[in-house]
């Protein structure tokens, strides 16, 4: 079986296994006996800020402020009471009163998050109506997520009672997955837990750190999972929120390579336990593959001279499989670049796609550990004259129709749409013309387009039409692939003011790589009328085109929405080792909010001893090797950099050691480096306890990389550590040179010193409110708030943000727009998909989504269209990091792409540079 096959195979397996966790969470929130109404939070009230059943309040002096729906502990929501100036009193929230039995010991818990220290209340209603309060318990602070649970019994003359969560002091609190219920539930329980492990699969091979999995059912509830291999146990399993499934983090490394057996035991919370069947697997931590693969071009030959298309043939080789094969054709002026991903690895290739001339073709292939092999390059001729004036749409004029239709021509309406299509209509060339209306509109579109056909992949093309619209209209390319499934793809190419007369659009684009055919959409997705008529698809000749409303020359920029802390750690360097400009969207609060200290002392080595050594730093050498170490070499951040080096090496390592950092425990920190090396490898993460024992934990293995990388981990210390170090060390023959290390506590967002030096290396800082409200859904004075003041905090740090503004969400209106107007923007950015010309809405900026889904192929596909319509392509990104959240980017797919503008020599802008040459 591939390696792919396995990747799909664990693809189904995760799926079905998420399926079931969900379920079964569903049906144990059904028979748990929880009185509480809305008990997650999951479901707002009328007011979108208050979830339904449930009240807030504030008592006293204070100026508590509450915030509803916020970052969830189990399903999608939670609640927080923040108080920012404190007198006396207090803030919370609760759910309405519910009716108990008086003289009954009930069991009450939440999950909690805050920075101090907080209590729990009851108040008791009687059957008189008279309110009295007893306070159940004094919580300590907890950055994360804890439970607390608590048993009391009613009073007497109680009839319904509520639960408060208060906050008396400066900060704030979240509060999440509530219950509150009879305790009795839980006694005389004698039936033992169901148990089963879900991951590690049967006979499956493990190596570094990996996750132990079990799900867990009881009668009543389960207490805890424990996990075993080979009979001795390893700890207990997190539990996901609001599921069944448990969850253990371990490191293989610490287990003998060879044949193991894994189980799981669970206990309920009365005490009764069961084990669940063996699992047998295979542990395999064997030295990292550190062999490239080895790849040629098999076709076409060197030196061939073709007039025809060229097959370019690939062939590859390497023990533990290919990841993906990457491909570049040029004559030095335009170029075909690209990657396959799966075998066989062959690309038809337009003689029209390129110029004239003499070609290179370039090959390289990374397998499944990151190495990379590279292909002798082939130098191959094209001699091709294509036809220009071809027109390949059938029936391009209207002109013949059967049935009411015309020929080789189709139309389209999403379902929940309302409009018509008429055909023929008034004229424009010989007789015929065709109409599509939209009396109402949901979402999507409604369009005419011709029949599919074939077009040279990487060629150049021109389409034309003539039209007239009472409203905004769209052309779209739809792309088919010439594989096995027939994929398509959709590209706008332009968006089209109204016309009461008829206009001529004519658009030009290039063919990706593999795709076969074509056809073009031209689409209303508002209420309106669009007719259209005379279209034209012909292969661009050089010089045939001139659109006034194109920029003189096309361009990109790199957009960072919200002010993430992983801006500053991971696309931060990237941009800088590139020497590229961005812009970074603040939300102001959470960045005043924020604080970070880099616990590593002499972090960038600028600080020496009398004895030319970095201070705070060591050498560290172990095993049979002749480690070299260099102090300074080139930097990175500002002057210094450290370097080791083996010659010989036989077993164990080399570093460069930082001192000792103190840390809390149970905090998550992050890590992060800059390095170069031409082998792979390690970051290794040493604690020293109270009891001065230490232990010792690989983080990872990084790739070798010729030019500045990022090395980040994130890592929790546990219990009882009173310091630690982390090393990043040479574990092979090769060298390593490092700067800039950073060891923070893990926070979402960037802090004002972050901020200050991002704008201080020359990026575009822009406000993005001061709270990242839905802004069509508050006053008008509260959006001056957001939109002005975000702008003035900025300026308050001694920030000169760019006159530029980005709406949350996805929401603006033209009140919102005039508002930023007047707060002095000359330009804003929306969160609507598209490219932008000259004559785009400078307050309705589109942009291009980057998340964890977009693959490299969709990069340079949006980039080709851009350049070849000489439009302005704008990227939105939010998180850079490496967590598996769809919305997020991953830094090696950022730094690709950066790197695939700077080896391409693409035009990069700022957001305010861009909206100047809309202008020009």
């Amino acid at each position: 079986m591939s390696n792919n096959d396995m990747f799909f195979l664990k693809k189904i397996f995760v799926a079905i296994l998420f399926f079931t966790i969900y379920s079964n969470s569903l049906a144990n929130a059904e028979i748990w006996p929880n009185i509480i109404s809305n008990f997650s939070v999951e479901n707002a009230s009328s007011d979108p800020a208050i979830p339904i059943d449930w009240l807030n309040k504030k008592e006293w002096t204070n100026d508590a402020l509450f915030k509803y729906p916020i970052n969830w502990q189990d399903w999608n929501r939670a609640l927080q009471a923040e108080i920012k100036s404190y007198s006396n009193g207090d803030a919370k929230w609760y759910f309405k009163p519910v009716t108990v039995t008086p003289r009954s010991s009930y069991i009450f818990s939440d999950y909690y998050q805050s920075n101090v220290q907080t209590t729990v209340t009851i108040e008791y209603t009687s059957v008189n109506w008279i309110i009295s309060t007893i306070n159940l318990w004094t919580l300590p602070p907890s950055r994360g997520w804890t439970k607390f649970s608590k048993t009391f019994t009613v009073p007497a003359n109680a009839s319904k009672m509520t639960v408060f969560h208060r906050i008396n002091k400066i900060w704030f609190l979240k509060t999440d997955n509530f219950s509150l219920s009879l305790a009795s539930f839980w006694q005389n329980d004698t039936t033992p837990p169901l148990v089963a492990i879900s991951s590690p699969l049967k006979n499956s091979v493990l190596s570094g750190a990996i996750q132990l999995s079990a799900i867990a059912n009881d009668n009543k509830a389960v207490s805890s999972v424990n996990f075993f291999i080979d009979d001795v146990s390893f700890g207990s399993g997190l539990l996901w929120s609001w599921s069944n499934s448990y969850s253990l983090l371990i490191d293989t490394s610490a287990i003998s390579n060879g044949l193991h057996v894994i189980r799981a035991e669970a206990t309920d919370t009365s005490n009764n336990s069961s084990a669940s069947a063996n699992v047998n697997v295979n542990v395999d931590n064997s030295p990292p593959d550190i062999i490239p693969p080895i790849v040629s071009i098999a076709s076409p030959l060197s030196w061939s001279i073709l007039t025809w298309a060229t097959t370019l043939n690939i062939e590859t080789t390497d023990i533990w499989g290919i990841a993906f094969v990457h491909y570049s054709v040029s004559n030095g002026t335009d170029d075909i670049v690209w990657q396959l991903t799966k075998a066989p690895y062959i690309i038809q290739i337009s003689p029209g796609a390129l110029k004239n001339g003499s070609h290179v073709i370039t090959v390289y292939a990374q397998d499944l550990a990151g190495n990379i092999g590279n292909a002798s390059p082939i130098t191959y001729f094209t001699d091709y004259t294509p036809d220009t004036n071809q027109n390949f749409i059938l029936n391009p004029s209207f002109e013949t129709w059967s049935w009411g239709l015309p020929d080789h021509w189709f139309h389209g309406i999403w379902w929940n749409n309302s409009g018509s299509f008429v055909y023929p209509v008034t004229w424009i060339d010989w007789g015929s013309a065709a109409e599509v209306t939209l009396n109402s509109y949901v979402d999507w579109d409604a369009k005419w387009y011709f029949e599919d056909v074939e077009v040279l992949s990487g060629a150049t093309y021109v389409y034309s039409d003539k039209y007239k619209s009472t409203t905004w209209s769209i052309i779209t390319a739809r792309y088919t692939y010439n594989d096995w499934s027939g994929t398509m793809a959709y590209v706008d190419l332009v968006s089209l003011p109204a016309s009461e007369n008829w206009t001529t659009s004519t658009q030009i684009f290039t063919i990706p790589a593999n795709v076969n055919k074509v056809t073009v959409f031209h689409l209303i997705n508002s209420m309106g009328t669009l007719s259209i008529d005379d279209t034209s698809l012909k292969l661009y000749s050089t010089g045939s085109i001139n659109d006034p409303n194109v920029f003189n020359n096309w361009m990109v920029s790199l957009t960072f929405d919200d002010g993430w802390s992983s801006h500053y750690d991971n696309a931060l360097p990237i941009l800088e080792n590139a020497n590229i400009k961005g812009g970074f969207y603040i939300i102001t609060n959470e960045m005043k909010n924020s604080v970070n200290e880099n616990r590593i002392l002499n972090p960038s080595l600028e600080i020496q001893t009398s004895w030319n050594l970095p201070t705070n730093w060591n050498k560290s050498q172990t095993g049979d090797n002749d480690a070299v170490f260099s102090y300074p070499v080139q930097w990175v951040s500002w002057g210094n950099a450290i370097k080791v080096e083996i010659t010989s090496y036989t077993n164990w390592e080399a570093a460069w050691k930082s001192s000792n950092n103190t840390v809390a425990s149970n905090e998550p920190y992050n890590f992060s480096d800059q390095y170069i090396s031409d082998v792979p490898t390690k970051v290794t993460l040493v604690y020293t306890m109270n009891n001065d024992s230490t232990q010792t934990i690989d983080l990872g293995v990084v790739p070798a990389s010729a030019t500045w990388s990022l090395a980040s981990f994130t890592f929790t210390p546990p219990t009882n550590v009173e310091s630690l170090t982390v090393y990043h060390s040479l574990i092979s023959s090769g060298s390593l040179i490092t700067d800039d290390y950073h060891l923070d506590l893990a926070q979402d967002y960037m802090n004002t010193a972050q901020v200050k030096e991002i704008y201080n290396a020359g990026h575009e800082i822009w406000p993005h409110s001061r709270t990242h409200p839905f802004l069509t859904t508050i006053s008008n004075e509260e959006v001056i708030n957001e939109i002005s003041w975000s702008r003035q905090d900025l300026l308050d740090l001694g920030i000169i943000p760019s006159d530029t503004f980005v709406y949350p969400y996805w929401e603006y209106n033209s009140s919102v727009v005039q508002i930023a107007k007047d707060a002095g923007y000359i330009g804003a950015r929306s969160v609507n998909e598209g490219y932008n010309t000259k004559v785009s809405d400078k307050y309705g900026l589109q942009i291009q989504q980057v998340n964890s889904l977009t693959t490299p192929q969709q990069w340079e596909l949006w980039t080709q269209s851009a350049m070849e319509n000489k439009k302005w392509l704008i990227l939105m990104f939010h998180q850079i990091d490496y967590q598996n959240d769809e919305y997020w980017a991953k830094t090696e797919d950022l730094k690709s792409y950066v790197d695939y503008l700077v080896t391409n020599n693409i035009p990069v802008v700022t957001l305010k540079q861009g909206i100047e040459l809309m202008s020009q």
